[in-house]
This record gives C-alpha cells, structure tokens and sequence, in this order.
C-alpha cells in the first residue's frame, strides 16, 4: 500500500486513503482464497499477535461457509486459528485497518503440522498491542496509589442523533481522569479502579490514555503525551469532581442506566442497593428500529443476579453467585453520599430511580 502513498498521508487525504484501499483489494483478489493466522478475538474477528505487539489489520468475517463454521468462530474466541476466506474489502484507518472477507472457514491452528508462509521483515505490519483486562489488572490496591491522586474528574456529553435509517438515539460520551501530583494524568476507561491497574503496562502499551496537565485559575488542560493525537489538548474546565465512596457507606436505592443507541439498541441496568448489604442487579434489552422498509422489534431475556456488597474508596466489591467482582465506582462531589442523585458505575453515570419511596 506504501507504494501508492504513505499511510500518515492518507489519514488527512481521503482520494488517497481510498487508492491505497483498491490497490490492496486488487492485489489480495489475485490469491483467490486467503488464509490468516491468528488469535479469534470474537465472534466474526481474527488478529494474529506477538508478545505485547498485534497485526496492524485485522481479518473480519462478513459471511461463513456455513453455520458450523460460524459457530466454530465463536467457540474459538481466545485460540490461535486460521481462517480461511475471500476478500470482501479492506479498510484503511487512520490507525491499522480491517480485512473483510466473504465465505470464512475456520480451521485449528498447529505450529507443528502447519507451515506459514513469512517475510523476511514483518515489523512494519505491527503496532502496540492493548492491554487485555487481565494484564491491565495489577491486583487489589496495586495500582495508582491514592497518595499520588490530585483529582479525580468527570467529562460527559450527552447528544441527541437520528441514524441511517430514522431512528433516534443518545450518543453518550463519557471519561474518567485521574490527574497525578507529578502533573501527569490517566484517562482511566476499565471496568476496575484505577487503584487497580498496572501502570507500567499501561504507559507502554496503551500511551494514548497519558496526558500532561495543567491547572489555570481554574482552568484545567490536559496535553496527549502518546499516541497518534500527541500534543491534542482537552478542556476540563467543565468536568465535575469525583470523590470516593465513604469507608463503610451503605445505600438504599435503585440506580439505573437507560440508553438507546444506533439501530434502535437499548440497554437497561438497574443497581438496586439495600441498606442490610443486599445488592440486585438486573441487565436487559431489546431492539425497535426502522430498517429498510421494516419496523423491527426484538427483545432479549433480562439477566437478575442478587449478590451483597461493599465500597472500598472508588471500588464496589461485589460478592455474588461466581464469587467476588471489582467495578470501578465514584460520586459526583456535592452531592449526599447517604442518597446520591447520581452514581458513576464502570465509568458510566446511574441515575436513582424517583418512584420509589
């Protein structure tokens, strides 16, 4: 694709983008059938990886051979595989880019019965792998120490869009940072808290998370240390302050997530807390939407899991059916930490619920 025109140039240049996607479409139409190997990484994707490295593009499957092969995907997720395939498209992002292919069959990988073809230097097809859940997790407290916290804020941004087809939806953007005492600063997006996460890991393999910060008459502005967007800097004059969850705080409510996103997908939580240390949490949803000529209505089985739980600082531990879970958890700062409006849950907010008493 280099040979059409450089890959930082086609980022700002969209004709170019385009003729570096035909000349590799081209060349790949040639092979007639493409094997690929590489770790499934869900149901319709494969990626081959190295160490702390990944395949720039990944291989995608827009249709199977078969639903034996389909269902095969999916039982594979986290295997080395190869898949096997016609190509559909290539898409050239602005970071890596995707493989689209038609037809897939999936068969096991065995590096001793199985020869790969290989370049005499691949690098160039490589980039920065991130960080699985389970690298990115240190281990309970072994993350970024509270000592070293200056703040913890929230930026959200909630906009109304219509898409392709007509429907409605909420685009929610929603960002957690952790600005350090060093003038460093850490877009925190996992599940767990960031007193949690590995941070030697985390500055190698996901840099453009990183940030350098600064505090203006209070006028907050974080500058990207890492990553493509290096130099870009972000206004968090706006963002509200977080603050941990009181040591031994217990609540008596239910909060609850409600979005609707593109295609007519809805996705409802409820966290409904009791004061004795009971927790329910119920997940559900359904699809309406217009597609095409059709209006589409599909629902899905709600899942209620009943559990008890705690707080520890921006941790809710919670000790259910498949043992313990950590999910990162903060208060909004002003607010009544015995009967919050609103809670941040794995970075997204909740909102309580007002018909109850």
């Amino acid at each position: 694709m280099d040979e059409i025109g450089s890959k930082a140039g086609a980022a700002s240049d969209r004709d170019l983008r385009a003729a570096r996607e035909d000349h590799a479409e081209a060349w790949l139409e040639q092979r007639m059938v493409l094997a690929i190997q590489g770790r499934v990484t869900d149901s319709d994707t494969l990626r081959e990886w190295r160490g702390d490295q990944q395949s720039s593009f990944s291989a995608t499957c827009r249709s199977f051979a078969d639903d034996e092969n389909e269902a095969e995907m999916t039982r594979a997720i986290g295997e080395e595989s190869i898949v096997a395939g016609t190509i559909r498209w290539v898409r050239d992002d602005r970071e890596g880019g995707t493989l689209s292919l038609n037809d897939c069959r999936i068969f096991a990988y065995d590096p001793g019965e199985t020869v790969l073809a290989a370049l005499p230097n691949d690098s160039a097809g490589l980039m920065l792998r991130p960080p699985e859940y389970e690298e990115a997790f240190a281990g309970p407290g072994e993350g970024i120490s509270m000592s070293d916290v200056d703040r913890v804020l929230y930026a959200a941004e909630f906009n109304s869009r219509i898409d392709g087809f007509g429907n409605g939806y909420t685009q929610r953007d929603e960002d957690i940072y952790v600005l350090l005492r060093d003038g460093t600063a850490y877009r925190h997006a996992w599940n767990f808290a960031f007193t949690d996460l590995d941070i030697d890991l985390s500055r190698q393999r996901e840099p453009d998370r990183w940030f350098s910060w600064r505090d203006s008459w209070g006028t907050v502005t974080l500058t990207q240390t890492g990553g493509l967007d290096a130099g870009e800097e972000i206004d968090l004059s706006n963002a509200s302050r977080l603050m941990p969850v009181p040591q031994g705080q217990l609540l008596d409510g239910t909060y609850y997530y409600l979005n609707v996103g593109m295609g007519g997908r809805r996705s409802d939580r409820d966290y409904a807390f009791s004061a004795n240390g009971e927790l329910v949490h119920t997940r559900g949803g359904f699809v309406a939407g217009n597609f095409g000529t059709s209006y589409i209505i599909v629902s899905g089985d709600s899942d209620v899991a009943a559990s008890r739980y705690t707080f520890d600082g921006y941790t809710l531990l919670i000790d259910g059916p498949d043992g313990e879970e950590r999910h990162f958890v903060a208060l909004i700062d002003g607010q009544d930490s015995n009967r919050p409006e609103e809670i941040i849950i794995d970075g997204q907010v909740h909102w309580l619920r007002k018909d109850e008493p």
